[in-house]
């Protein structure tokens, strides 16, 4: 991936502060790539992982014992109160939905972390590379691929920023490599 997380990490450490009272939650966390990579950054803060994937978690637990992952939408909300929120590549999915989900458990003037693909500027094979799994070839063939890519590419830094602005006040939004964004947000 041309991602570089240099950038990310880049905007956190200009937003996040490492203490012990602090906690930082990777949302849709997979395999917990970022959120190792945020607690070897921010040794001190306490750092969890959520994901739907009960296997991706399991596995995610075997790697990161210094971490606490959790699959279970209850926990999620009990565990919350979170200072900080990184959801890297999970807004293309979820749209408004995570919004609120995220806006649910995170503390006043919590701040939000979005890292997604910037999906207008994806060209109809880039998007079919990355997006389509062979299991929606056969409903993609139903709606038509043209359809389909102009559903999802309309999920874009645009889309995000007007989407959130009732539950968010924007820090700062940039364009990562013109695939990608990245997008911080207070909470309101």
């Amino acid at each position: 991936m041309e991602f570089a997380a240099l950038e990310v990490f880049e905007e956190l450490n200009h937003n996040v502060s490492d203490s012990e009272t602090n906690k930082f939650l990777d949302f849709g966390c997979g395999i917990g790539r970022w959120a190792r990579s945020i607690k070897a950054v921010y040794p001190k803060m306490s750092v969890y992982g959520y994901d739907i994937n009960k296997d991706i978690i399991n596995l995610a637990k075997k790697c990161n014992p210094k971490i606490t992952f959790f699959q279970d939408y209850e926990t999620f909300l009990k565990t919350g109160n979170y200072d900080y929120i990184i959801a890297p590549f999970v807004f293309h999915e979820n749209g408004t939905d995570l919004i609120k989900e995220i806006h649910k458990v995170l503390k006043p003037r919590g701040k939000l972390f979005v890292i997604d693909y910037n999906l207008l500027n994806l060209t109809p094979n880039e998007f079919k590379q990355k997006f389509i799994e062979p299991t929606e070839l056969e409903e993609i063939a139903q709606i038509g691929f043209r359809n389909a890519y102009l559903q999802h590419t309309a999920k874009d830094l645009k889309s995000f920023q007007n989407e959130s602005s009732n539950y968010f006040n924007e820090i700062c939004s940039r364009s990562i490599n013109d695939k990608y964004f990245i997008w911080t947000g207070i909470k309101k």
